[in-house]
């Protein structure tokens, strides 16, 4: 799984976050897989919001994926706790039979650690007045 472009990450509502980001296929896979969008608090110890979930709203599975296409996922995220502060965000994909991650490298091909892509402080969090 190589990254195509940046999450943008706005609030959509008190307890909602959109994210967006994309994919581009580097071979394609016989193995339908879930994808997980994670905020995580400024100490990456506790999950403060999420979604997991098919890609495209379960309209692009990842068995239909093929070399070389970009794919652009959007998710809402739910909020888990309330919380101040910036997240960073955490993205992959998993086998939803085994909860296994699927390796991530980066560019220069070393294994990334978790089996995620880190994006550090990406986006401010959720005030505690606004829900």
């Amino acid at each position: 799984m190589a990254q195509d472009q940046t999450p943008s990450v706005a609030l959509a509502t008190a307890l909602l976050l959109s994210a967006n980001h994309g994919f581009q296929m580097e071979a394609s896979w016989v193995a339908c897989y879930v994808v997980f969008t994670h905020l995580l608090s400024e100490g990456m110890d506790r999950l403060v919001a999420q979604h997991d979930g098919l890609p495209v709203e379960g309209r692009r599975p990842t068995t239909g994926w093929v070399q070389g296409e970009a794919i652009v996922d959007a998710h809402l995220l739910h909020w888990r706790e309330e919380y101040v502060g910036t997240c960073p965000v955490e993205i992959g994909l998993y086998d939803p039979l085994s909860g296994e991650r699927l390796p991530v490298y980066d560019r220069a091909g070393k294994r990334l650690p978790h089996d995620r892509l880190l994006l550090d402080r990406a986006v401010y969090s959720l005030p505690q007045n606004e829900h």
